[in-house]
């Protein structure tokens, strides 16, 4: 389990999901962002579900907090800051990528009109271990990898921890270190860090329930911690393990059905554990 800090110098940076999306509603950063990761140009885009204020960011923070929008010739793209590794998240892109197949098509529809789909987490932590600054995965076959899937199914991984860069352009580079410690090199990342403030000046306006929350929210995953720590040892690491996983499907960051796994539980018998312990479980 990996869990970072996105508040430095008592200011949310960009590796804050819910700054994140904020600026994400601006389509030149958004555009800025996807050309970096992708390596290549975007065309204009559009938010079908519409741009998200501060607020509506808050209150959606209980089920989950992505950005979703359309590329001109209707590529779809779904990405999302993640500062925890809940261990859901290859299924979760997979899941990511049925719901967005599932607003592409109606009963009848030619299945050759789905468009592409990319799914993309940039996350502080690297996943796999193997000290890439991007994972991209694509379907192949088992017997002969050469040959591709061709489902037009893209789930990427940015590895914001990654130390070296250099297999990367430059330009994706200087947003990985300004995603990592702030620092400015070139006009994007200047850009981006302006539209960082502005939504920090925007949210003390408005008394600060931005950052507000953000504490609130990092101070319960460390009493998570610490309480599993304490529990692990003093009733062994077993109860220390139910604990957090306990919280965790409590604040809904992994499902009951992956908690229930992580145990080797049933769903109802964690329902009733998390009861038993003065746990909320999620409706």
């Amino acid at each position: 389990m990996y869990i970072d800090t996105a508040i430095k110098d008592g200011k949310l940076t960009i590796t804050n999901d819910i700054m994140f999306a904020c600026v994400m509603q601006n389509a030149d950063v958004c555009k800025g962002v996807i050309e970096r990761i992708l390596g290549r140009n975007v065309l204009d885009i559009s938010y079908p579900e519409g741009q998200k204020t501060i607020k509506e960011l808050l209150t959606d923070k209980a089920i989950r907090l992505d950005v979703y929008f359309v590329e001109e010739p209707g590529i779809k793209y779904n990405i999302e800051m993640q500062t925890t590794d809940t261990g859901n998240l290859p299924k979760r892109s997979r899941y990511y990528h049925s719901k967005i197949d599932g607003k592409s098509l109606k009963a009848g529809d030619d299945y050759n009109r789905l468009n592409k789909t990319y799914v993309i987490f940039i996350c502080t932590f690297d996943l796999f271990n193997y000290g890439l600054p991007l994972y991209t995965f694509v379907k192949k076959c088992s017997q002969n990898p050469d040959i591709l899937l061709d489902d037009d199914q893209y789930s990427l991984f940015v590895n914001l921890a990654c130390d070296d860069l250099s297999v990367i352009d430059r330009d994706f580079a200087n947003m990985i270190k300004y995603m990592q410690n702030k620092e400015i090199s070139d006009s994007f990342t200047k850009y981006l860090n302006d539209n960082v403030e502005k939504v920090i000046e925007d949210d003390q306006k408005e008394g600060g329930a931005m950052l507000t929350y953000a504490k609130k929210i990092e101070e319960e995953k460390i009493a998570m911690f610490e309480q599993g720590i304490e529990q692990g040892i003093e009733q062994g690491i077993e109860q220390g393990k139910n604990c957090i996983i306990f919280t965790l499907v409590q604040d809904c960051d992994i499902t009951p059905e992956k908690g229930a796994e992580r145990i080797g539980i049933t769903v109802e018998q964690l329902k009733e554990n998390m009861q038993d312990n003065g746990y909320t479980f999620p409706e």
